[in-house]
């Protein structure tokens, strides 16, 4: 920036900000062109300005501009050389488009498994399209870049903007237990010398004694010898579901069969040790599949879920609470359920796994639980071993079942205090642009395992001097082998050598279910239940600001309605499950930003909302909560209005549906039901800046909501709102804030949301 250019946005003199630089200690030449580095710009223009802002934003835009006057083979050089790529290779899971005529990869990745990234924005590389629609459903692809076409970098501003390019993809063998079994295979195929001859132009691998699957060997066999060595030899991290324990893995990678022979691991453990390391397949039994039967339309799986739980498993719920429920699912956020005991809490959970082809995890809250200890579990430093909880179990196994969807729910989680035990866990559940990771026990201890085990191997590989030793009793019995073993560990009792071994053989299958640090894989929703009564305890706001509450009434008011409208509605599937993908149901990712114009409608009532009267409340109802809400209803366009399906053959949007007027509403309606009103817990009669009482207030918000909300909805013959299946709603926005008026007029104002 130039002091002529500072000098305009400051609108003061260029001397005036000379004279300030120079009590400052700099000397700045009188010349309107002397460029300011950024360091002196921040002296005059603080970082957080939002005029500094708008300076960085304009600096970033120009330069951006400058990538569309330069030749493509610069562009891609810089996209290169940005995400340290060695050839303009990246991978990704092929998806088809809606009509089948072209389709996209998502979940993009480098070949060393990181996210790529956009050069001069940063933006995550997340989706590429493919002109193809040849290539297999949700398998994983190694595919060549090459940039999209110069109109289509124009219209989405992005000179860096990428496709795949069609004539060159190469299949890669999906990366689930595949690479590890191949890893494991090869150690043992070179070991007993039954190894693949990657001389030969044919493979012809039979190894009866390591059972190596005929899948695995046509497609390695389909390979040249190159890529086979680079099938064997590339470390591609599983899923990142074993980074954390790369050094470790590579140990036993190494060294497999000596902990064989000294049964650190044996037949039955060399299974486990691939089960831990390896993803589960889940092939689903008597499930429709969503994508193939229902065509990935979410509307149809709402209708067929709700028919579900109706006719297979008795439970009353309306159209509306199937479709929020799986909208909040979706949303990756944690969901909290609220009610009178038979309300349908729990139901509604275990119920829509088993819909859904997922797995449901029960986990009861105690209310002596004072720490995240009681909920993660915690690390014995007596026995070096981590005591696991329920809570981590179900993760751990929910790592090594991608496939499924878990629902992991914290039932009567306010019996103890949540932030006391939860608080730390639902932080680190905010990440969004990857996976959140949760710190079990100090990383150091995991570390001074494996130097331990790595040493002791050493030892007894040294003491042996090429004894052919099969077990660790054969070890114990070879007198010349033990006697040295026992002098390099200044040890001679064999009571103390049992005990060695089996400490070792229980903290190598305990540090490899749960090492130092987990995280959080997208397959796992996380879902609260609570009543409210004098046992419990309410949430401070630290925890309502990351939360949906959805309040269950008792489904016997409403049991009749939902009856007639199931005896007028016909389902043309078979009443069964439907086999939900996770990758299909929906992807962590960040919020969406402010200002996003398909989401502006929404933006400004939540706006207006906290301006007019959340604000005067004293209720905190931030950024956060409003991204949070506009992710909700962007959600809801995307199922109800496939706003996506419509490209043409070059990937370009051929229409674009636009959101109708109610349907904003509605979702407005849910979001002050589910984000808004459960932060009402306060005294009606305290005063606010304006000299109003809150009750004051909240009566005007009342009005505002009858008079914004309201003519979305429909009314029975009494005059009460309706939901799209002609139930009424007993607890929309308007209707539930008037019934909570009301208790507190009858309460000495005092306001209560879960009352």
């Amino acid at each position: 920036m130039t002091l002529k250019e500072l000098s305009k946005i400051k609108d003061v003199s260029i001397e005036s900000i000379i004279d300030l630089y120079n009590k400052q200690g700099h000397n700045i030449p009188i010349e309107e062109d002397y460029n300011l580095s950024d360091d002196l710009v921040k002296l005059q223009l603080p970082e957080n300005s939002i005029k500094y802002k708008l300076w960085k934003n304009k600096e970033k835009d120009a330069l951006l501009n400058s990538y569309f006057m330069k030749t493509k083979s610069e562009v891609l050089e810089t996209i290169k050389q940005h995400n340290s790529l060695q050839k303009p290779l990246l991978e990704g899971y092929f998806t088809l488009s809606s009509e089948g005529k072209f389709g996209f990869f998502t979940r993009v990745t480098t070949l060393a498994g990181e996210e790529a990234f956009y050069p001069i924005t940063n933006e995550v590389i997340s989706d590429v399209y493919i002109n193809s629609n040849s290539l297999n459903r949700n398998k994983k692809y190694k595919f060549r870049f090459i940039l999209a076409r110069d109109i289509v970098r124009e219209k989405k501003g992005n000179p860096f903007l990428i496709q795949a390019d069609s004539n060159k993809i190469d299949a890669i063998i999906e990366l689930n237990e595949l690479d590890e079994e191949i890893d494991f295979q090869k150690s043992l195929l070179v070991e007993t010398k039954n190894a693949i001859n990657l001389e030969k132009s044919n493979l012809d691998l039979i190894n009866e004694n390591h059972n190596l699957e005929l899948s695995i060997l046509n497609e390695v066999i389909s390979t040249s010898k190159d890529e086979v060595n680079t099938l064997f030899e590339l470390k591609v991290e599983h899923q990142n579901k074993i980074k954390k324990m790369e050094i470790l893995t590579n140990l036993l990678k190494n060294r497999i069969q000596i902990c064989k022979n000294l049964e650190f691991i044996n037949v039955a453990d060399k299974d486990k040790f691939l089960d831990l390391l390896s993803v589960k397949e889940f092939q689903p039994e008597n499930h429709h599949d969503f994508d193939k039967d229902f065509n990935g339309d979410f509307s149809n799986l709402i209708n067929h879920v709700h028919y579900y739980l109706y006719h297979k498993k008795n439970l009353i719920y309306t159209q509306f609470q199937i479709r929020n429920f799986l909208t909040l699912l979706k949303t990756h956020d944690i969901i909290v359920l609220s009610g009178l005991s038979g309300s349908g809490k729990t139901q509604i959970v275990k119920a829509f796994a088993e819909a859904l082809g997922g797995i449901v995890k029960i986990i009861p809250v105690k209310p002596n639980w004072t720490s995240s200890d009681d909920l993660l579990g915690y690390y014995n430093p007596l026995q070096m071993s981590f005591l696991p909880t329920p809570f981590t179990e179900a993760i751990a196994e929910a790592i090594h079942n991608p496939n499924q969807l878990y629902f992991i729910c914290l039932d009567e989680m306010n019996l103890a205090r949540v932030e006391y035990y939860f608080a730390d866990f639902l932080s680190k559940l905010e990440e969004r642009n990857k996976l959140p990771e949760i710190d079990l026990y100090a990383k150091h201890e995991e570390e001074l395992f494996v130097s331990e085990l790595g040493t002791l191997l050493n030892l007894i590989e040294s003491s042996l001097s090429g004894q052919d030793i099969k077990s660790w009793q054969d070890f114990l019995n070879h007198d010349e082998s033990r006697k040295k073993f026992f002098e390099l560990m200044g040890n001679a009792e064999k009571e103390s050598m049992l005990q060695l071994h089996s400490r070792i053989k229980r903290r190598l299958a305990d540090i490899l279910k749960f090492p130092a640090t987990i995280y959080i894989p997208d397959n796992i929703r996380f879902i609260g239940a609570i009543n409210v009564d004098e046992t419990t305890h309410y949430f401070s706001p630290k925890i309502i600001d990351r939360i949906h509450i959805v309040k269950f009434d008792n489904p016997l008011l409403f049991e009749d309605d939902v009856n007639n409208w199931f005896r007028s509605i016909k389902n043309d599937k078979e009443l069964k499950p439907v086999y939900v993908n996770p990758i299909l149901f929906s992807k962590r990712k960040d919020y969406p930003s402010l200002k996003n114009p398909d989401l502006e409608y929404v933006e400004s009532i939540l706006k207006e909302i906290n301006l007019k009267f959340l604000i005067p409340l004293k209720i905190d109802f931030g950024i956060r909560s409003i991204r949070q809400c506009l992710n909700y209803y962007d959600i809801i366009r995307e199922q109800e209005y496939r706003i996506y399906k419509d490209f043409d053959e070059g990937g370009e949007f051929e229409t674009e549906h636009t959101i109708d007027y109610p349907t904003q509403l509605e979702t407005i309606n849910s979001i002050i039901i589910q984000k808004i009103l459960p932060r009402f817990i306060f005294d009606g009669n305290d005063k606010t800046v304006n000299g109003k009482t809150k009750i004051e207030v909240v009566k005007d918000f009342s009005t505002y909501l009858k008079n914004t909300l309201t003519s979305f909805m429909t009314y029975d013959s009494d005059g009460a709102p309706m939901d799209e299946s002609g139930i009424d709603i007993e607890n929309n926005a308007f209707s539930a804030l008037n019934g909570m008026i009301v208790n507190a007029e009858y309460n000495d104002s005092q306001f209560n949301f879960f009352a």
